[in-house]
């Protein structure tokens, strides 16, 4: 069985899941690098933030490189498994604050409308607060996107950037 939404009733009961109506949150980061440590940290407290509190909190991760994992997260509804270990033994939890994964060259105009979007884009204050406390580095690519845009050119060889090399 495939992790996604429609199989979360299927899961075992000692396997958390996300404590917030997942359909019911809108997109709010855009965050650019979505390996391995941005999953296991900065997406961690996302969730949590996202239980704790309303608001469209959601992350568009957005792949610079590759369509490996937008590839492996999409057919999974961008949801993925925690393992948390410690000397009690093992927590099994499903995180849900990824929305979506995007590869930048493939999906261009929907991530400038992301980036454009006033929920993802234009940070409020109180947005700000809430951003320091659960994901800084994405907030900061957020306003660096915004107010610095650098957007990939595609070449027939590849992807080249818009300033000189």
């Amino acid at each position: 069985m495939r992790l996604s939404d429609a199989n979360l009733a299927h899961l075992p009961v000692a396997v958390t899941q996300p404590a917030y109506d997942r359909s019911a949150r809108g997109v709010g980061i855009v965050h650019f690098g979505i390996g391995a440590f941005h999953r296991a940290h900065q997406a961690v407290y996302t969730d949590d933030a996202m239980a704790a509190e309303s608001g469209d909190w959601g992350i568009l991760g957005v792949s610079l490189r590759s369509a490996n994992v937008r590839d492996q997260m999409r057919p999974q509804d961008g949801l993925y498994a925690l393992v948390e270990q410690s000397a009690d033994g093992s927590k099994v939890r499903v995180i849900g604050s990824v929305a979506d994964v995007i590869v930048a060259a493939e999906e261009r105009d929907r991530l400038i409308a992301a980036l454009a979007n006033p929920a993802s884009a234009s940070p409020s204050p109180e947005k700000v607060i809430a951003a320091r406390r659960t994901a800084p580095l994405t907030l900061m690519l957020r306003i660096v996107a915004r107010y610095m845009p650098i957007w990939p050119k595609h070449s027939g060889s590849g992807v080249t950037p818009d300033c000189p090399a």
